[in-house]
């Protein structure tokens, strides 16, 4: 008998990720290296912690709002550039293609293209395989998923990608 590794579906079965909608996306750094930053305290004791930027997280910053500006029928509604990960909200309001290459839907389409332009920006493979993503169903869970980026540097040693590891 083959012991062959079978990776795990992550997309929903049945759901059409052409359509107009909103996705709660996780892309995180190859080997959970914290490549992207550090969280930060602020001088006042009364602020939260933040994210202190790597070059590599600035570049990932500079991408999402790049995108951001150039009106292509999505938007990175909400994110978060972690040590180790990047949270956004990708809302997509209406694309020409709505199939990409490779028969892509375009919330991959978009992940690859942001993915590939920050790569070539490092110099060198950053990011881990794929990405975790969530379908945005309802108003109710768009504004829970908010408040989870916005609160992500506050929660973050209890985050599941939290890492002590210094960055790289």
């Amino acid at each position: 008998m083959e012991n062959t590794k079978h990776r795990k579906k992550n997309r929903l079965a049945e759901f059409d990720y052409s359509s107009p909608g909103a996705y709660f996306v996780t892309i995180c750094a190859k080997d959970m290296k914290c490549i992207f930053g550090r969280i930060a305290s602020h001088a006042d004791p009364m602020a939260a912690p933040h994210v202190e930027l790597t070059p590599i997280g600035q570049c990932v910053e500079d991408a999402i709002r790049f995108y951001n500006a150039s009106n292509a029928g999505f938007k990175f509604a909400h994110h978060i550039v972690m040590p180790n990960h990047v949270h956004v909200i990708v809302e997509i309001r209406h694309l020409e293609h709505a199939e990409g290459e490779r028969g892509r839907s375009p919330p991959q389409n978009i992940v690859r293209n942001l993915k590939g332009y920050v790569t070539k920006q490092a110099g060198r493979p950053i990011w881990q395989k794929s990405y975790h993503d969530h379908v945005i169903r309802d108003q109710a869970g768009y504004e829970f998923i908010v408040g989870y980026i916005v609160n992500n540097p506050i929660t973050w040693q209890k985050d599941c990608h939290f890492s002590m590891e210094e960055i790289s």
